[in-house]
């Protein structure tokens, strides 16, 4: 019998410093695989994550910031004169039964430990609420206020603003003021300012409303996406962004997000994550998954326990998200160390940061030990969908600011496969294959993380790639070890991880 704890050796001269990056349109990644994106759609996505629609910010070396204690966010509800919250006559998203109130809302998102999405086989699902309570370690609480529904003075098909199926910038909402989201979020502020005061939501007293949730009436396209081309592009796309300021009630409004009518909490809490200054950490071009369902910010956002719903189990932040929200301080190692025993960082603020001689750099390893505990009980889809085991171990992240997520060879942040993939005698991590390489597809059919990933790895892989075969021996992260330990330019760190294995209960 095992536990949750993973036991391993440190042997090197090892090291948080945390990066991050602005973007004026932060986006829900697509519900995705199982499936594979076809060249249009993939093109299609291609074209709406390049879309200038505003200046993107450079990079930026950022100290983590202290996101704590109790805030309040307020949801405005909106619907549209042609799709109205109750509606009954969309194919694509039937709604017989009016489930989506404000009470319903208002459960999903702030009740505590009590939450069971509709149409789930979980007693307990939990909410936003509970989600984020979980992620901090008690550090911080979100509440909120949800208004009634109001009707925007346009269709839906005027935001949407669609003129063909070409996934340009007429598509998903973000074409040009005022047939877009911009608009409608101007418009929801308007309706709702007679009954609220948004001088509540300013959380840290600097005169701006720190947290505002717009939910439009029907699905939202990130949904639709895999499931009905082309009839996506007939709805507005989940995101992150801002209008040109506001004044209400002596504060300013701004920045937003968007999430649909029958969004579960993995949306609401993805966006959220944007609110609070965290980056995407998928692949925003499509051709391969980024850190896939490792993250909240990546894909993690659509996890679920089997037979529930999409996204209402997603999975937690990364530790490097959660440092750079202030919930968890990595340990900087300098000296070798044995026998070191690593809690599940589900319950536990514990990471460690790994790089030679201990230097204060842009670039190191960051490592976790991820269990199926909480609301990580969703890692992750294909596991629960080929019938295979939870997966879970002591995951590795390659960490470097001069990265970029679209860069399957030199990313932002990147997991260090245990189990790697052999493609006519090169190594290839699952998570950096791409969509349009045919072998690819047919093996991995759009992997977003799977057991192969966390220490220690397997001996093998299924030729299908649908499960892991022999003895979890791999269990060296070294500078000769595959991954390897060496820095991006190919230069040894010196950084050795030996021993890795889950430590017996007893």
């Amino acid at each position: 019998m095992f536990n949750n704890l993973i036991k391993i050796v440190f042997i090197f001269y090892w090291s948080i410093l945390t990066t991050a990056f602005s973007q004026e349109i932060c986006l829900m990644p697509p519900a995705g695989p199982p499936g594979i994106f076809n060249k249009e759609l993939s093109q299609s996505y291609q074209n709406l994550l390049n879309l200038p629609l505003e200046k993107s910010e450079p990079d930026e070396l950022l100290e983590p910031a202290q996101i704590n204690g109790a805030w309040k966010a307020l949801i405005i509800l909106i619907d549209f004169p042609d799709y109205r919250w109750f509606h009954q006559n969309d194919s694509n998203f039937p709604n017989s039964d009016s489930l989506y109130t404000p009470e319903h809302f208002d459960q999903m998102l702030f009740s505590l430990s009590t939450y069971r999405h509709p149409g789930s086989l979980s007693v307990y699902t939990g909410s936003m609420r509970d989600f984020y309570l979980e992620n901090s370690y008690g550090q911080f609480d979100i509440t909120g206020v949800v208004t009634r529904w109001y009707t925007a003075p346009e269709s839906l098909a005027f935001y949407v603003n669609r003129d063909k199926m070409s996934g340009t910038a007429d598509d998903y909402g973000f074409g040009a003021y005022p047939n877009n989201v911009k608009r409608l979020v101007e418009e929801a502020i308007e309706l709702a300012d007679a009954d609220v005061d948004f001088s509540q939501f300013d959380n840290n007293q600097d005169g701006v409303v720190d947290a505002l949730f717009v939910v439009h009436a029907g699905p939202g396209a990130e949904e639709i996406y895999t499931k009905n081309f082309p009839a996506h592009f007939n709805y507005l796309w989940s995101h992150k962004s801002s209008i040109k300021p506001q004044t209400r009630d002596g504060v300013l409004i701004s920045g937003y997000t968007l999430e649909p009518e029958n969004g579960t909490i993995g949306v609401f809490c993805h966006e959220f994550g944007h609110a609070l200054g965290l980056p995407d950490l998928y692949d925003t071009d499509g051709s391969s998954e980024g850190i896939g369902e490792w993250g909240l910010m990546s894909s993690g956002g659509w996890c679920h326990r089997k037979g529930d719903p999409l996204g209402t189990s997603p999975s937690h932040f990364t530790a490097w998200s959660k440092a750079k929200l202030g919930w968890l301080t990595p340990i900087n190692l300098t000296t070798n160390l044995t026998g070191v025993v690593i809690p599940p960082v589900e319950t536990n603020p514990v990471a460690y940061r790994l790089w030679r001689n201990g230097e204060n750099t842009t670039e190191y390893f960051l490592i976790e030990n991820r269990q199926n505990l909480g609301f990580d009980q969703g890692l992750t889809r294909r596991q629960k969908d080929f019938d295979q085991p939870d997966p879970s171990g002591l995951i590795i992240y390659h960490i470097d600011a001069t990265g970029h997520q679209n860069d399957e060879l030199h990313r932002r942040i990147d997991v260090e496969e245990a189990t790697p993939y052999m493609d006519s005698l090169k190594i290839v991590e699952q998570l950096d294959l791409r969509r349009n390489i045919p072998m690819h597809q047919f093996l991995f059919n759009g992997n977003r993380g799977d057991n192969g990933d966390p220490f220690p790895g397997f001996s093998s892989i299924s030729f299908d790639a649908r499960s892991f075969t022999g003895d979890r021996t791999r269990d060296t992260f070294n500078d000769e070890s595959i991954p390897n330990s060496r820095d991006n330019q190919g230069v040894p760190t010196f950084v050795a991880i030996e021993n890795i294995k889950i430590a017996d209960k007893n």
